[in-house]
């Protein structure tokens, strides 16, 4: 007999078809509510501290366990999922990374998406990252524009291959200078928000990270800046992992802790410094249902809300 769970990941979760950013890739609030009425009907939500407990043979999960995680510390997580939550006695593990929200900055794969949800076309934007390049060719050491089409142009699970060859080039492909110049330029452009007031608005704060704690609701890291932790020295790894541990302690996080790799970028010596710290738990991004008692604890898999829309709309079908 195996020790199944399914964990299943969140982004935003917010009204999106008349909000600014009606382009926005995310759950709509009615949406998440119904998925919260599935789950109870079908699965058993657990906490963090009850997979910790399977994990040590010290009690067992029930039967259908289901795990909801949220990532990337999003306002939408105080305002609309936590009141949920707490309205259908569910427990939620929020993956925070802790230095957008300390220095009032937006991450790079959030200006990807509001520039996004702006409702720039996809084939307009990635027309005008390669001119930026152009323009910037005598200031960064960029390869040609055919080895990047090349390489980054495939489709991944929930977007095309336009749509994915913008992400990968603003996000890792290119020089980091360049990818942050390339940025600015087009989220000042297209959505025309100070960085600062953007962030304000867009993430969680301190004060209500301290309030879901104090209501049970799990509070893991997810790096400090986001960045890509398996495209980094062990020096650079041990930095973003401890500034996020930093945050864990000053914010009186209990034990277990548990960590969520940013993008599901990890190594050897990512998976070295976790379990150095004392993190029980580690989630990726690969599809599936975890079985305890064949998968490494630290990497576990995880299924998308849009999977579970799937199921849901075949079960109503």
């Amino acid at each position: 007999m195996h020790e199944e769970l399914t964990v299943i990941k969140y982004h935003y979760v917010r009204p999106i078809g008349d909000s600014r950013y009606p382009g926005l890739k995310g759950l709509e609030v009615s949406l998440f509510e119904k998925q919260l009425q599935y789950l109870r009907k079908h699965h058993a939500v657990v906490s963090v501290g009850d997979v910790v407990g399977a994990t040590g043979g010290k009690r067992r999960l029930p039967g259908k366990a289901a795990l909801l995680t949220f990532d990337d510390g999003y306002s939408d997580h105080f305002n609309f999922v936590f009141p949920l939550l707490r309205k259908y006695g569910m427990a939620g593990a929020f993956y925070v990374p802790f230095g957008p929200i300390a220095e009032n900055k937006v991450m790079g794969i959030n200006k990807i998406h509001f520039i996004r949800g702006a409702g720039v076309p996809m084939g307009s934007l990635l027309r005008e990252v390669f001119a930026a390049m152009r323009g910037l060719s005598a200031k960064y050491a960029f390869r040609p524009e055919t080895y990047y089409r090349e390489k980054y142009g495939s489709a991944g699970r929930f977007d095309d291959a336009q749509t994915m060859l913008v992400k990968r080039l603003l996000q890792f492909a290119l020089p980091a200078a360049a990818r942050r110049e390339i940025l600015d330029r087009l989220f000042a452009k297209y959505v025309g928000v100070a960085e600062s007031a953007f962030s304000r608005e867009l993430y969680l704060t301190f004060e209500q990270i301290a309030c879901m704690r104090d209501d049970g609701m799990h509070i893991g890291s997810h790096g400090y800046e986001h960045a890509w932790l398996n495209t980094l020295s062990r020096d650079r790894q041990r930095k973003q992992i401890d500034r996020s541990v930093g945050w864990l302690v000053r914010l009186k996080v209990p034990r277990p802790w548990s960590f969520c790799y940013p993008h599901g970028g990890f190594n050897a010596t990512t998976l070295s410094l976790v379990r150095e710290r004392g993190f029980k738990l580690g989630f990726g991004v690969q599809p599936g249902i975890a079985d305890l008692d064949r998968d490494d604890t630290m990497v576990l898999p995880r299924l998308d809300t849009n999977d579970l829309q799937s199921t849901i709309r075949r079960a109503a079908g």
